[in-house]
């Protein structure tokens, strides 16, 4: 026996063969969760501000002259390492020879006077023990002998201080003169001491003195005078850097705050330093902070190693972050809040597996942390699910 169909009941038989076989071919897709747990625990949170600047030596002392001179030889350039005690500048000075010898006139002379005075006392001393001179005779050689040893102390330092400016001059030699030894110190007048040699004062590297209306090159043959400043020399054994802060940060800016010093010239080398003083005037240049009063502070790494010493170079930038406050802070993941209900929760988990919701309070957040100020103590377990 046949059986027609007609073409909508097949149609209809197509339709409920094809719906089958799609349900048979559909996957069911299933989303796979884990169970994520944390010990909740105190972190260090630190709150910063950031600052640029330029390094500079940790100190800058002046090299000046001493009085009118020429140049005639130079031992150093400028960005040059020198030594402590190393002759920077020798200069020929004909003032120098006078005021030599008018110092060493004057050191013999008051040392001769010194010397009678002492002898004087002496005697007048021994006659007042045994009531032999009045006091005030006593008082007055007394006196006499105090007055010359200040005027002999005064002259011995004036001498050894310009002795200390003069090349090939014997400082033991010169002390031990007295005016009887008359050939021998006029010997040593009659000797050239126009040569005057400035010496660097502490360890550092040789930098340009400021500029003003009467500075010029400083070179061999050059005229100098008095007081000039010829150069800076500056003490690398740490660094400073000046920092500009806007007046609506000025007020959490305090001395002795703690920052580190990092720079792109040396990745690798975090430089511990303190903010060590801050101007109390602002600065209102234009273009400084789009014309709004700024503050300078500065800020000094006290020390350096040999390494980041020979690393690091005057005149480099350098970011500086100071260390406004560190808290402790009890700061979870983000994921482990519920944030879908009007309370804030979280999942805390008991010893015996018990897992109880608790309401939390929250502060400041990060990328993935937020903090809890309220509702969680360190110790707890807490626990979340992740897809």
């Amino acid at each position: 026996m046949r059986y027609l169909l007609s073409k909508s009941s097949l149609l209809a038989l197509v339709i409920i063969c094809c719906s089958g076989a799609l349900t048979g071919c559909k996957e069911t897709k299933k989303v796979v969760t884990h169970k994520e747990s944390l010990i909740v625990s105190q972190t260090n949170n630190t709150e910063r501000l950031f600052f640029s600047g330029e390094i500079k030596p940790l100190k800058e002392t002046a090299i000046s002259i001493v009085m009118d001179a020429k140049v005639i030889k130079l031992n150093f350039n400028f960005g040059n390492i020198v030594k402590k005690g190393d002759v920077l500048i020798e200069l020929d000075s004909p003032q120098q020879q006078k005021e030599y010898d008018e110092a060493l006139t004057a050191y013999l002379k008051s040392k001769d006077d010194l010397d009678v005075a002492l002898a004087k006392f002496s005697g007048t001393e021994s006659l007042w023990k045994e009531k032999l001179v009045a006091e005030n005779v006593f008082k007055s050689d007394k006196s006499t002998l105090f007055t010359n040893k200040i005027a002999f102390f005064q002259a011995k330092t004036k001498l050894l201080t310009l002795a200390k400016r003069l090349k090939g001059i014997s400082t033991k030699e010169m002390l031990n003169l007295s005016l009887s030894d008359f050939e021998h110190v006029k010997e040593i007048l009659n000797q050239n001491k126009n040569r005057i040699v400035i010496r660097a004062p502490h360890d550092g590297i040789m930098l340009l003195p400021p500029k003003n209306e009467d500075s010029h090159e400083l070179r061999v043959g050059s005229l100098v005078k008095a007081s000039d400043v010829v150069a800076l020399i500056g003490d690398i054994s740490g660094l400073a850097i000046t920092i500009k802060i806007p007046e609506i940060n000025i007020d959490k800016i305090k001395t002795g705050m703690l920052a580190e010093v990092t720079g792109i010239a040396f990745p690798n080398i975090i430089l511990k330093s303190v903010v060590q003083s801050i101007n109390a005037q602002a600065n209102t240049s234009p273009g400084d902070s789009g014309g709004l009063p700024i503050f300078t502070a500065k800020v000094v790494v006290p020390s350096l190693t040999k390494v980041q010493e020979a690393l690091i170079k005057v005149g480099m930038s350098a970011s500086v972050n100071v260390i406004l406050k560190e808290r402790s802070m009890i700061m979870i993941p983000i994921k482990a809040v519920n944030l879908h209900s009007a309370d804030v929760t979280v999942m805390l988990e008991e010893q015996n597996g018990k897992q109880t919701k608790v309401n939390v309070e929250t502060g400041i957040s990060t990328n993935d942390k937020v903090q809890i100020i309220k509702g969680l103590k360190v110790g707890d377990r807490i626990v979340w699910t992740e897809e």
